[in-house]
């Protein structure tokens, strides 16, 4: 895995670097602070992974990757920021980025994550799900699903499994395999745990309750 970090913030940018030298899986690493040299780095080393802030001096490394995608097709993207802002969350999203992370996350979970992002699935930190908490934003998301996705939603946020859903739902368990593929679409989720996170971070559960 060859991976460039485009950092403005030296002592982040060095964190990083540091974690990820020390992973057998990372075979490259390289650094830029901006733009002409990232995309240079980009195409010169065959890049896999580019982690690229929001904020790259006084631009925007949205428009980093947008400029990106136009010379590198296959390159993954990860945003990584410490912002929980619901408008960047959402330009990432409209970009499909394959990664958003928190820079507060332990070394064990970005590790993690990058596995995951390697695989070919998308990762957003459980944090940034919660978009702003109570933001009246976050039911953009929730309101695309039908009312037996929600259902099984909510179900996913009691922890509850395949059969279990099913019992509860009176449905078969293929009919819940497929709202369960139906509902990570929607939400852009890579995985039911992450499903399960979201759930109870918009307090889903909780109205479904009372």
């Amino acid at each position: 895995m060859r991976v460039l970090i485009m950092n403005d913030h030296p002592f982040i940018q060095r964190g990083v670097v540091s974690l990820l030298e020390e992973q057998p899986s990372c075979e490259w690493i390289v650094e830029a602070t901006n733009f002409s040299m990232g995309s240079e780095l980009i195409v010169k080393e065959m890049i896999d992974i580019v982690i690229v802030d929001v904020t790259l001096g006084e631009k925007s490394g949205f428009e980093f990757i947008r400029q990106a995608r136009k010379i590198n097709t296959e390159c993954k993207f990860i945003v990584f920021t410490a912002s929980l802002k619901y408008q960047e969350f959402s330009e990432a999203q409209r970009l499909e980025v394959d990664g958003y992370i928190l820079k507060n996350v332990l070394p064990e979970e970005f590790l993690h994550a990058l596995q995951i992002i390697k695989r070919g699935r998308k990762y957003y930190d459980p944090d940034v799900i919660e978009l702003n908490n109570h933001g009246v934003n976050d039911t953009h998301f929730v309101n695309q699903l039908t009312a037996k996705e929600l259902e099984v939603l909510i179900e996913f946020g009691k922890g509850n499994n395949n059969k279990v859903i099913a019992e509860n739902l009176y449905i078969s368990e293929y009919t819940v395999k497929k709202h369960v593929n139906q509902i990570l679409s929607k939400l852009d989720l890579p995985d039911r745990t992450q499903a399960a996170l979201y759930a109870n971070a918009m307090r889903i559960v909780t109205y479904a309750v009372h």
